[in-house]
């Protein structure tokens, strides 16, 4: 159920090449507050991304897109969690900062798709014409 939220962390977590301690600490709290499962441990994690081919950045654009629009996960609670990955470092590879610049936007452009009206297309809804 949770696999598009894997693919975007693991994603970002390998942006640069690395997949340290620190981010597998992140990635382990996020997944608990995902999951509703305070039993989740980082050896769960690291099996669990085993599992998952490293992301293209195709995979991982398509995957943002099913989170922004799906409702079921929180984009700005995995918006969170990539930046703490992130900010587990020194320095910001190119890499990550054009994965958190895509999270951002994408999850701007479905904010104003859904004040908008219609959040299949961000067009206003019609309106049943009035017969009178």
């Amino acid at each position: 159920d949770y696999l598009d939220a894997l693919k975007v962390v693991y994603y970002v977590v390998k942006a640069d090449g690395q997949y340290r301690k620190a981010e597998k600490e992140v990635i382990t709290q996020y997944v608990k507050i995902l999951v509703r499962d305070a039993r989740i441990t980082s050896e769960m994690i690291d099996a669990a991304l085993q599992t998952v081919d490293i992301p293209t950045i195709h995979a991982f654009k398509l995957a943002v897109g099913r989170i922004t629009k799906g409702g079921q996960i929180d984009p700005s609670l995995l918006n969170k969690c990539c930046k703490e990955i992130v900010a587990t470092q020194g320095a910001v590879h190119s890499s990550e900062q054009d994965a958190l610049d895509y999270i951002e936007r994408k999850i701007a452009e479905q904010s104003v798709l859904m004040t908008s009206g219609n959040p299949k297309n961000g067009l206003p809804r019609r309106q049943a014409p009035h017969n009178d």
